[in-house]
């Protein structure tokens, strides 16, 4: 287990590197972000998923499907922290809402708003997202609202939640 426990503690900074150095770029494909994120959550939920399950004949049979809905979870766990950082309840959630913007973080919710813009409004939301500008939360939400952001990633919240409820 030691082993298995240094590549994963590895791979989570490898993770908090990638999702820092996503914060100086301008656009972040979702293969770049789904990376990122298996990396930074998935393998630690993985490794505790599996190093429990690796304990027991049974549970080693199933290793695979139990990798995959530890992946799944990280996914999943990922994207609603996004999404809540957003439209959370501020009391609920135990920060301030809308940093990941403030800071310019690449979410979810910022890839699947690039996805779904035009040309133009893409354009207007990175600039905008890569600002100082004292409406910036404002602004980048208004985008959002116009692209659907909120329910096309619920959506995607939903699906993820139950595929892992199927697998296991």
């Amino acid at each position: 287990f030691l082993q298995e426990f240094m590549t994963m503690s590895i791979q989570i900074c490898e993770g908090q590197q990638l999702d820092l150095d996503m914060q100086k770029k301008k656009i972040v494909s979702l293969d770049e972000y789904f990376q990122m994120i298996n990396l930074k959550t998935g393998v630690l939920i993985q490794f505790a998923l599996s190093s429990a399950a690796s304990m027991s004949e049974k549970g080693r049979l199933h290793l695979n499907e139990i990798n995959s809905i530890g992946k799944d979870l990280g996914v999943l766990f990922q994207i609603q922290d996004d999404f809540l950082d957003l439209y959370g309840n501020q009391q609920k959630v135990g920060k301030s809402i809308g940093g990941d913007v403030v800071e310019g973080k690449k979410t979810f919710l910022y890839i699947t708003a690039l996805n779904e813009a035009s040309i133009e409004i893409r354009q207007k939301l990175i600039k905008i997202y890569h600002s100082k500008n004292s409406n910036k939360l404002k602004d980048v939400s208004s985008i959002y609202s116009d692209l659907l952001v909120r329910k096309r990633v619920q959506k995607t919240i939903k699906s993820l939640r139950d595929s892992i409820f199927n697998s296991i």
